[in-house]
């Protein structure tokens, strides 16, 4: 990978709320590009969604042998469809509608890949679900994507057979 790469590299590390469910072996320290960004509204985004890649930061210029990742932000609502007594439909967006539904903004990284039809990065293709590790954002990212927390959730892992997509 290019040193001018290096500015969107996030280091991953434990998820504290995950600590007694891994082994007590020391992990390596990881590290991931983050290549782009993509912000959904009421639902997460599905594989081969574009992302907004960062400058300088094109399939080309990263090669391959990189694990890449791009920060997904989700801004949850419920649509709520109701008829009045003329039989007319209203639609409108709700936050916090359902307890058991995630509401508010949520910030996730998930597995990109190379678009080779475009020679942009998308979202990987498949499901992703939250792994046991969380990312520390570098600054570079922070900047691209205002309002973006300092640490995020890495949903790398397949939510049916609980394997992960990255080492």
């Amino acid at each position: 990978m290019p040193a001018e790469l290096n500015r969107w590299v996030a280091s991953l590390r434990p998820d504290p709320r995950y600590l007694t469910y891994q082994p007590d072996t020391p992990g390596t320290r990881a590290q991931v590009l983050i290549v782009g960004q993509h912000a959904a509204f009421a639902t997460p985004p599905t594989g081969g969604t574009p992302l907004a890649t960062f400058p300088g930061v094109t399939p080309a210029a990263v090669g391959s042998g990189c694990a890449v990742m791009g920060l997904v932000r989700v801004e949850y609502a419920t649509r709520v469809d109701t008829t009045d007594a003329d039989g007319i439909l209203h639609s409108r967006w709700e936050d916090g509608t359902f307890a058991h539904l995630p509401h508010g903004i949520g910030w996730r990284l998930v597995p990109a890949q190379p678009d080779p039809t475009s020679n942009r990065w998308v979202i990987a293709t498949g499901r992703w679900a939250a792994g046991s590790r969380q990312a520390l954002l570098p600054r570079a990212v922070l900047r691209e994507a205002p309002g973006a927390p300092a640490t995020v959730a890495v949903h790398d892992h397949n939510p049916h057979t609980g394997r992960p997509a990255m080492a």
